[in-house]
């Protein structure tokens, strides 16, 4: 799992970076320009890399931090998926919507049971044992 974590950040920072190329980012999303929003999202994408990079180093300190980036992932599914078969954002906006939701789901199923701690305590950041911190 700490691989998987790792890597997932490795591909928010590219992503991220992607958002910062002009070409790049038309590849993936046709019809929308590059502008403030997608470059701040880029940067979003970047630190949440980051952030992602070092969480993997300690996952039963930091998988709380995990979990929610699952989250948003599921809501990056929705957002994407969405305007990729709603909006004009074509195939590419639809598959980078369906990989979020792949990888938010991995996060939110498998990581708790990795860390054996419930979901639910993750969200809270409550103790895995009653009497710790």
């Amino acid at each position: 799992m700490k691989h998987f974590v790792f890597w997932t950040g490795i591909l928010d920072i590219l992503a991220g970076l992607g958002c910062q190329i002009s070409q790049a980012f038309a590849l993936v999303v046709q019809s929308e320009p590059v502008g403030l929003t997608t470059h701040l999202f880029g940067l979003v994408a970047i630190f949440l890399g980051i952030m992602l990079i070092l969480c993997a180093r300690d996952l039963q300190r930091r998988g709380t931090f995990v979990v929610w980036e699952g989250l948003l992932r599921v809501a990056g599914f929705a957002v994407f998926a969405g305007y990729g078969i709603l909006g004009k954002g074509g195939v590419g906006a639809t598959l980078c919507g369906v990989a979020d939701l792949a990888i938010g789901m991995v996060y939110l199923v498998w990581l708790p049971r990795y860390l054996a701690i419930p979901l639910k305590r993750l969200l809270m950041d409550a103790p895995a044992e009653a009497g710790c911190r």
